[in-house]
C-alpha cells in the first residue's frame, strides 16, 4: 500500500468538509481518491444532514460502500449512488441522508471504503442536534383531534408472575434434590456388586458381536481396577498397568491383600492383553475374549477373598468417618434450604419491585413475547371480503362494527377490520378491506397520502414516510409504506420509536390494507414482519 492522508477543516459558513486522500498503489499503478464531506454540523430536531463520499477510481475497481444503520446514534433516512465518468476514470458518489429526533451532541461514525477488497476509513465528526424551541405567542394552536378508540392492552397481574416463577423455583430445588438422592442411593451400592453389575451390562450389550473388541476390554479393565480403586487404593483406576502391578505386591507386602505371587501374575497377563487390544489394535478373537470375561468374575472372587477382616482400630475409624459424612449431609441440607428461604425472599422483592415499577419487566417481556412469536407454529387463513390471506404466527381477531373508524368510509361502502396485540403491545397486526360503492372511483395514491394522518390520529409523532412498489407472490401490485415514528406508551414517562410497513393494494372497487408496527431495531419482529410480507396473497378470481 502507499500514502495515506487525511484531512479536515471548518468554513465560515459552519460547513465541516472531512477529506481523506488515500493513495493505493495496485499492481498496475493506478491511484485512487476518497472524499467524505457532510453539508453541516448542526440541524434542528427532525431535520437532515446529507453526507457525501466520492470515489475516484479506475473502472475496473471494485467499489463497496457501509450499508445499514452505519451512522448510529443517528438515523440513516435514504441512500443513493451515482456515477460519473471523469476523462479515464470513474467517479462515484454516495449520498447518505441522516437525521435524528433526539436533541444532543454525538459523534458521526467513520465510514469504510472498500476498494479492490483494500479497507479505507472516513474520520468521525462531531454533530450537534438542537431541540426546537415552541414559542406560544407565534405558533398557532390547533384544537384536540377526535379520539379515536383502541383496545386497551390486557392488564397483567405481575403477583401472578411472580408467585409462579417462585413455585418454579421450589419444585426445581426439590426434583434436584430428589434426584441427586437417587443417584446416591444407587451409588450405595456396594463395589463387588457394582463392578458385577458393570460384567452384566456388559453381556447385555454384546459388543463382540458388533466388532467392538476394544471397548469390551475397556469395561473388563475398568471393572477389574474400579473394585481396586473402591476397595483397596485410591490410585488404581488411573493407573498404568505397571503401576498397578507395583501398587497389588506393595498392599500384599504390607499385608493388606493376602494375593499369590501366581495370582498377581495372572492379573499382569491379561492387563498386558487388554493394553495390545485397546492401543495397538489386536484382535483377539470371540472365545479368548469371552474367557478373558469369565477371567475377570474370578479375579474379582479372588481379590474379595484377599482383603483381610478390618481390625477394630480400623473399624473405629470407619465409624469417625461416616460420622462426618454425616455431619457434612446435614450442613448440606441446611444450605439446600437456605438458597430455597434465599430464592423466595428474591422473588418476594422482585414482585414488590414489579409492582411498584413494571417498566424492565415489560421491556424484557417485549424481547421475549416477540421471539416466542417467532418460534412457534404459525397460522394461515383468509380475512375479509375480498380475501387477503396471510400466516401470522396467530390468528387475528375480527374488530366489532362500532369499534372500527369508519370516518373514511364513503356512504354506501362496508369495512372490516382484524387485529392482534395494541400499539402498545410487541407487536400489532391490523387487516382491513373496504368495499366502495360500484360508482366510486378509487384513488390508491390518496389513500396512500393519508397513511400519515391515521398514524397521527393513534399517537405517532416525528413520523418518517417512505414508499416503494410492491407485488405480492400471486403477482398483484400494490404500493408499501414504511419507515419509523416516535409513540408515547400508557403509564410511560419516555416515547418508544416503532417501525411500520403497511402494504396498501386497490382495485375493482375494493381497498385493501395490511397494517404491521412493531419495536424499532427489534431483530425478532423484523423476521416477524418479513415472514408477513411475503406470504401475502390476494385472490382475484373470487372479487
Amino acid at each position: 500500500m502507499g500514502n495515506y492522508k487525511a484531512f479536515s477543516f471548518f468554513n465560515s459558513k459552519a460547513l465541516f468538509i472531512l477529506a481523506l486522500s488515500l493513495f493505493c498503489v495496485n499492481h498496475d499503478s493506478v491511484a485512487q481518491e476518497i472524499r467524505a464531506s457532510l453539508d453541516t454540523n448542526q440541524i434542528k430536531i427532525g431535520e437532515q444532514i446529507n453526507y457525501k463520499i466520492e470515489v475516484v477510481a479506475d473502472s475496473s475497481a471494485q467499489i463497496k460502500f457501509t450499508e445499514g444503520q452505519s451512522f448510529l446514534p443517528l438515523e440513516m433516512v435514504e441512500t443513493s449512488l451515482d456515477t460519473l465518468k471523469t476523462k479515464e476514470k470513474l467517479k462515484f458518489i454516495k449520498n447518505y441522508t441522516i437525521t435524528s429526533f433526539d436533541a444532543g451532541e454525538y459523534m458521526l461514525p467513520g465510514q469504510t471504503v472498500s476498494i479492490n477488497n483494500y479497507n479505507f476509513y472516513t474520520d468521525s465528526s462531531a454533530v450537534k442536534v438542537l431541540d426546537v424551541e415552541v414559542d406560544t405567542t407565534k405558533q398557532k394552536l390547533y384544537p384536540v383531534k377526535e379520539s379515536v378508540y383502541y383496545e386497551p392492552p390486557l392488564s397483567f397481574n405481575y403477583w401472578i408472575l411472580v408467585g409462579t416463577l417462585v413455585l418454579v423455583l421450589i419444585l426445581l430445588v426439590l426434583a434436584i434434590y430428589l434426584r441427586k438422592k437417587k443417584s446416591s442411593q444407587k451409588a450405595k451400592l456396594p463395589p463387588f456388586e457394582q463392578a458385577l453389575l458393570r460384567l452384566k451390562e456388559l453381556d447385555q450389550q454384546d459388543l463382540l458381536a458388533q466388532g467392538e473388541e476394544k471397548r469390551f476390554y475397556t469395561v473388563l479393565t475398568e471393572a477389574l481396577k474400579g473394585y481396586v480403586d473402591e476397595e483397596i487404593d485410591a490410585r488404581a483406576l488411573e493407573s498404568t498397568t505397571s503401576e498397578f502391578i507395583a501398587l497389588l505386591k506393595a498392599k500384599k507386602n504390607q499385608g493388606k491383600l493376602l494375593l499369590e505371587n501366581e495370582l498377581i501374575d495372572e492379573f499382569e497377563l491379561f492387563l498386558k492383553r487388554a493394553d495390545l487390544v485397546k492401543f495397538a489394535g489386536f484382535k483377539q478373537g470371540k472365545l479368548a475374549a469371552k474367557e478373558d470375561r469369565k477371567r475377570i468374575e474370578k479375579y474379582l472372587q479372588d481379590l474379595k477373598t484377599a482383603i483381610p477382616a478390618p481390625t477394630l482400630e480400623e473399624l473405629q475409624q470407619d465409624e469417625a468417618y461416616l460420622a462426618a459424612q454425616r455431619k457434612k449431609q446435614k450442613k448440606r441440607k441446611i444450605i439446600y434450604a437456605g438458597i430455597i428461604v434465599l430464592g423466595v425472599a428474591i422473588a418476594s422483592g422482585a414482585a414488590f419491585t414489579a409492582f411498584k415499577d413494571t417498566d424492565f419487566v415489560r421491556e424484557l417481556l417485549v424481547y421475549d413475547a416477540n421471539k416466542e412469536l417467532l418460534n412457534q407454529e404459525w397460522i394461515s387463513s383468509n380475512y375479509g371480503y375480498p380475501e387477503v390471506k396471510i400466516i401470522t404466527p396467530q390468528v387475528l381477531i375480527r374488530r366489532l362494527q362500532d369499534q372500527i373508524n369508519k370516518t373514511d368510509v364513503p356512504q354506501g361502502g362496508s369495512v372490516e377490520e382484524f387485529y392482534y396485540g395494541t400499539m402498545s403491545a410487541p407487536y400489532h397486526i391490523v387487516v382491513r378491506t373496504m368495499v366502495y360503492p360500484e360508482k366510486t372511483q378509487f384513488n390508491l395514491d390518496q389513500s396512500i397520502a393519508a397513511i400519515q394522518k391515521d398514524l397521527e390520529k393513534i399517537g405517532a409523532k416525528n413520523i418518517l414516510v417512505k414508499d416503494e412498489d410492491f407485488t405480492t407472490i400471486d403477482g398483484i401490485k400494490g404500493k408499501k409504506v414504511f419507515g419509523s415514528f416516535s409513540y408515547l406508551p400508557e403509564e410511560k414517562e419516555q416515547t418508544i420509536r416503532k417501525s411500520y410497513q403497511i402494504l396498501n393494494f386497490g382495485y375493482q372497487g375494493a381497498f385493501q390494507q395490511i397494517i404491521l408496527i412493531y419495536p424499532d431495531q427489534d431483530s425478532y419482529a423484523q423476521e416477524i414482519t418479513s415472514r408477513i410480507v411475503n406470504s401475502v396473497e390476494l385472490n382475484t378470481a373470487k372479487k
